[in-house]
């Protein structure tokens, strides 16, 4: 019976599900990304076709829009359409449980349970910072899968084109399973020529079936409704404007995130004290992930999780005298625990609360996130009432994160100014609306080029206060934390289109 009971790394995934359930849910809807994504994919279902143009704003309306995360998107309006935006939460955290599972398995192969329980659990604790529901959170699985293919090596890397082919059509981060590759074997080469450089024919035979894997692999990230257009995706959110107004890809601040810079600190030590044993694959995924983190603070989990097997690895060998090395072996009597049941069992529960939210939606009413749609007490929601009741006529200006929220809550939604989707608007838009949230003096300009009739935007913000003061616009819904307003002109004129 006990092989059928779970393993440490088992239990683990079980218990990061169960209280990630309990604790994290409503932290998963930080911005108006999830809800533009459901939008998109529920409109690509309505309509049998992806979406290939801007169909949701009056600014890009038309603009060629490659939906390079259309999977994911599907993926998301069918279980929205099964569960709700419950069903939504409820399945991202069972991605996020089953990715450290995974990554619980593939650090403990070179450390003690006890220190990869530890180091698993910091990266995990780190990670919420960019735990989202959105499309990314397929990237930090199909990275660990492509991570446990690499280091298995043999057969398994025969699943790198799978895996390539699939994460291409869920997420721009399938570059990041190319650049792995490329490491691997840029550092196994160099850990086999280094020591006897004469016997570098066989040093580049064995490379073969990688180079050959990696070369399948890039064919296979072709087989997506873009093809190989889809590589250059990542150029295009990462340029300038974007790294300085997002969030997500700013420079991350050492001083607000210290938990970082102390773990940053803690890595240089263990470098240190690693520079005979550490080969040349650890010190190139050092480089790189380092480098990701230090320069958008989206990279920083992928950061934690890519490092977590040299951490643990170096910490269970400096600490010999209270831990075995490696994994222990098996004594005389101890329980044979399944390495399945745990991540199997997490799914159970996960399907299960899916069939049951598609039954009775109030089957999952734990999960609803009640700052958001509490409809006493959330100030979004009662924003999305007035609108819904009294929308204004003419063209809008949103603030960034509000615009993906109003294309999922009203039915018909709005033309936003904005939304999420920062490389289909490309630099000009979103400078533009950056200066007018921002700058009065090109503000006025900028509102009348784009033929803004409506303003909704925070209460506190610099924008609101300006234009109220200017006499040209007046407050249409005011509550603690959102304002509309319109032109005096066209203020007496509003009504549902």
């Amino acid at each position: 019976m006990s092989k059928y009971l779970p393993d440490f790394a088992g239990i683990f995934c079980l218990v990061i599900f169960l209280i990630s359930l309990a604790t994290i849910s409503d932290g998963l809807l930080r911005d108006g990304d999830t809800f533009w994504h459901i939008k998109a994919g529920s409109v690509m279902l309505e309509e049998q076709s992806l979406i290939d143009s801007d169909i949701f704003s009056h600014t890009a309306f038309g603009t060629p829009w490659t939906a390079h995360e259309w999977l994911s998107e599907i993926i998301m309006a069918s279980i929205h359409k099964l569960a709700g935006i419950e069903g939504i939460l409820c399945f991202f955290l069972l991605i996020v449980s089953l990715s450290f599972w995974l990554l619980f398995k593939i650090t403990e192969k070179g450390a003690n349970q006890w220190v990869t329980f530890g180091c698993v659990a910091l990266a995990l604790a780190f990670s919420p910072s960019h735990m989202a529901a959105r499309p990314h959170m397929f990237t930090w699985l199909f990275m660990l899968l492509t991570f446990a293919a690499l280091n298995a090596g043999g057969k398994r890397l025969y699943w790198l084109p799978v895996i390539s082919v699939v994460w291409a059509n869920l997420h721009g981060g399938f570059i990041l399973g190319l650049v792995l590759q490329i490491i691997y074997i840029l550092g196994s080469t160099l850990d086999r020529w280094l020591p006897d450089k004469s016997n570098y024919r066989e040093t580049l035979r064995r490379q073969k079936t990688p180079v050959l894997i990696l070369l399948a692999s890039i064919v296979t990230i072709g087989l997506n409704p873009f093809g190989y257009e889809l590589l250059l995706f990542p150029f295009h959110v990462s340029k300038g404007v974007f790294s300085l107004m997002i969030g997500e890809w700013k420079v991350p601040n050492l001083q607000d995130m210290w938990y970082f810079r102390f773990y940053l600190i803690a890595l240089v030590l263990l470098i240190t004290s690693a520079r005979n044993s550490i080969n040349w694959t650890e010190r190139f995924l050092i480089v790189f992930f380092l480098n990701a983190a230090l320069t958008h603070i989206r990279h920083v989990s992928l950061m934690l999780m890519a490092l977590t097997p040299f951490v643990a690895r170096t910490i269970n060998n400096n600490c010999g005298k209270w831990f075995h090395r490696g994994r222990p072996g098996r004594e005389k009597g101890q329980l044979i625990l399944s390495p399945h049941t745990g991540p199997l069992f997490t799914t159970v529960i996960a399907l299960t609360l899916l069939v049951s939210g598609s039954i009775d939606q109030r089957s999952l009413s734990f999960l609803t996130p009640k700052s958001m749609f509490n409809s006493e007490t959330s100030q979004l929601n009662q924003l999305v009432d007035f609108l819904d009741k009294e929308l204004p006529s003419g063209k809008m200006f949103n603030e960034y994160a509000l615009g993906g929220y109003l294309l999922y809550a009203l039915t018909p939604p709005p033309k936003v100014f904005i939304d999420g989707r920062a490389d289909m608007y490309g630099e000009k838009i979103f400078s533009d609306y950056n200066t007018i949230k921002s700058s009065h003096s090109k503000r006025d300009e900028l509102l009348e080029q784009y033929d803004v009739d409506w303003v909704v935007f925070e209460k506190d913000s610099d924008l609101v206060t300006d234009l109220e003061k200017s006499g040209q616009w007046q407050p249409t819904f005011v509550n603690e934390q959102y304002a509309v307003l319109t032109r005096i002109d066209i203020s007496k004129n509003s009504h549902r289109p």
